[in-house]
């Protein structure tokens, strides 16, 4: 009898004792399988589960003793030299064209424009009985020709411009010429007719001045 209960119990504790080492495997592979899933789940990919280490902070060194960030801004790019335009150059004053007046030019006592040719014979009259000789006379201090001369009026009557086409050699006698007709501005304005038709009238002369003061045509 005492044989058969120890057999019994020899059975019942290895019995008992497999059931402890299977349950102890199981426990073990349980384990097992949760560490790789905490693995995988790692964002560090660290099999032990450890979290990654903090980025480092903008400033300081790295493990190669290289300061950074990974925040930091993106190096700025140069900016282009400024292009200033080219500066246009200026016109040259005098170099300038002739303005676009209209003009007509009488070189004598007979043109085919009648209302413009009374209008220089009435300047040169004024010219011839109003210029003050006495002015020419004491312009007269060497040998000189008789100097042919343009006056452009405008519609107005006022002188416009005096150009002296060929002088009288002598620069006291030129400047006479010039006096005079400035001395005797303003001209009588253009008829109605003339000023429809021109802007500028340009007289044309020879200037004489023996005893007095003659106007002559210059032919062209």
């Amino acid at each position: 009898m005492r044989q058969d209960a120890a057999r019994k119990e020899a059975a019942a504790k290895e019995s008992a004792d497999r059931l402890a080492r299977q349950q102890a495997a199981e426990q073990a592979a349980a384990r097992s399988r949760a560490g790789e899933g905490s693995a995988r789940e790692s964002p560090s990919g660290d099999p032990s589960g450890r979290p990654a280490a903090p980025l480092a902070r903008s400033g300081a060194p790295d493990a190669g003793g290289q300061t950074g960030s990974a925040a930091s801004p993106p190096a700025q790019t140069p900016r282009p030299p400024e292009i200033k335009p080219t500066e246009q150059a200026k016109p040259d004053k005098s170099l300038a064209t002739p303005d676009n007046r209209r003009r007509r030019t009488i070189f004598g006592r007979t043109d085919r424009d009648v209302v413009a040719m009374m209008y220089a014979e009435g300047w040169r009259q004024k010219v011839e009985l109003n210029a003050a000789f006495d002015t020419l006379k004491a312009a007269k201090v060497a040998p000189y020709t008789n100097p042919v001369v343009t006056v452009a009026l405008r519609s107005d009557g006022s002188v416009d411009s005096i150009v002296i086409n060929q002088s009288s050699g002598v620069a006291e006698v030129d400047a006479a010429v010039r006096k005079i007709i400035q001395s005797l501005a303003p001209y009588a304005p253009f008829p109605r007719d003339l000023a429809a038709e021109y802007d500028v009238i340009e007289i044309r002369r020879i200037w004489s001045f023996d005893t007095a003061v003659r106007l002559f045509g210059t032919g062209r």
